[in-house]
């Protein structure tokens, strides 16, 4: 896979979920409906998770800019950081979060596909081909 279509996979990942994330924050906090609801309606600390969700998708977008870049190994380094961060968190208050909201099976698989992510940009970060270099997944 080339550095920067991995890079596209990663930012479309971000935006997605993130944003995603995000609205389901706010409708959940505001209107007491949806997957969220059940913690988010009227906690005064909605507002951080709210914001870290538009963080993560923000990041996307700066991710898919990196992956329009000639040199794009401090964008998959940047990459890598920023799953080790959500990953790690995701494991921190793995039972307040998930657990609380019995979503524990979404929780495992988001948090896999974190820490899949930390090694696929890590790798392509460490290339010895470059910033242009392809990534063999088979």
């Amino acid at each position: 896979m080339n550095s920067g279509r991995l890079l596209q996979y990663n930012a479309a990942f971000l935006m997605l979920m993130g944003g995603g994330a995000a609205v389901a924050d706010a409708i959940g906090h505001f209107y007491a409906k949806g997957p969220l609801a059940k913690v988010m309606f009227g906690a005064p600390l909605a507002i951080s998770s709210f914001e870290a969700h538009l963080l993560a998708a923000l990041f996307g977008l700066v991710l898919y800019h990196g992956s329009q870049q000639p040199e794009r190994r401090p964008f998959h380094s940047l990459a890598a950081v920023i799953h080790i961060i959500l990953g790690g968190s995701n494991l921190l208050f793995f039972d307040h979060a998930f657990g609380a909201l019995d979503m524990r099976l979404f929780g495992l698989g988001i948090t896999a596909c974190h820490f899949g992510l930390v090694l696929l940009q890590a790798l392509a970060a460490m290339s010895r081909e470059g910033s242009r270099a392809a990534l063999s997944i088979s």
